[in-house]
């Protein structure tokens, strides 16, 4: 991927991620299991692709849940994945503008 096509990736990440993480919290609030576990694939899928391996192994697990329909305990997961992203988006920030990427 050449660097103009990992900015429109990342700018395309960045929207869409809270998007998805919204319709995850709908859903889990609906208790509909199956759109619990599509949209979690989802974000594990993108974060696995920009790199946030602990953003995707929080998604996947809450994919597996979903996929047994355990979303009892779901609420937490999904509150350690919102407080991740923030930490990825603010890292993708500021690769975008240029700056290091720590640790």
């Amino acid at each position: 991927v050449g660097p103009e096509n990992f900015q429109v990736l990342l700018e395309l990440y960045l929207k869409r991620t809270p998007e998805n993480l919204g319709r995850l919290r709908l859903a889990l609030s609906a208790k509909d299991a199956d759109n619990v576990r599509r949209t979690a694939h989802d974000i594990k899928s993108t974060g696995q692709a920009m790199g946030a391996s602990k953003l995707a192994r929080l998604a996947g697990s809450i994919e597996e849940s979903a996929k047994v329909e355990q979303l009892e305990s779901l609420e937490e997961q999904v509150t350690s994945l919102d407080v991740e992203y923030a930490l990825v988006q603010s890292q993708l920030r500021k690769a975008r503008e240029g700056k290091v990427l720590e640790g």
